[in-house]
């Protein structure tokens, strides 16, 4: 069964493309477009891995990656994008937008790669 990928992006044709994309290497892609939708689909669909920009509305990128840590620790795994800044957290991969699309692939496998079992 393929990785699901969770991809949370407010700007549609970024969360399409990068959809397009993860779907073309293989992977199952679910997406979202705000904070709150996120916190849903986490619960409903456990992702394998959250990829998600940092200025989300309703609930930020950081937080979401926060509340994941808090509630299960690293066994889903984020990336945080953003055109914005350095990496706001540590130990989580960051891609600057914009980034090429085979570092958003390279910086997926990895996150799944380093991830610990899953403990959904």
């Amino acid at each position: 069964m393929p990785a699901t990928i969770l991809v949370a992006e407010d700007e549609p044709d970024i969360l399409e493309l990068l959809a397009m994309v993860l779907e073309g290497a293989g992977y199952r892609v679910l997406r979202a477009r705000d904070g709150a939708e996120v916190l849903a689909r986490l619960v409903r669909d456990r992702p394998d891995l959250l990829l998600t920009d940092e200025r989300l509305p309703y609930l930020r990128g950081t937080a979401l990656v926060a509340h994941l840590q808090r509630e299960l620790g690293p066994a889903v795994p984020a990336i945080l994008m953003s055109a914005h800044g350095p990496a706001p957290l540590p130990g989580v991969p960051f891609l600057p937008k914009p980034f090429a699309l085979d570092q958003a692939l390279a910086a997926v496998a990895g996150a799944l790669a380093a991830a610990p079992a899953r403990r959904w």
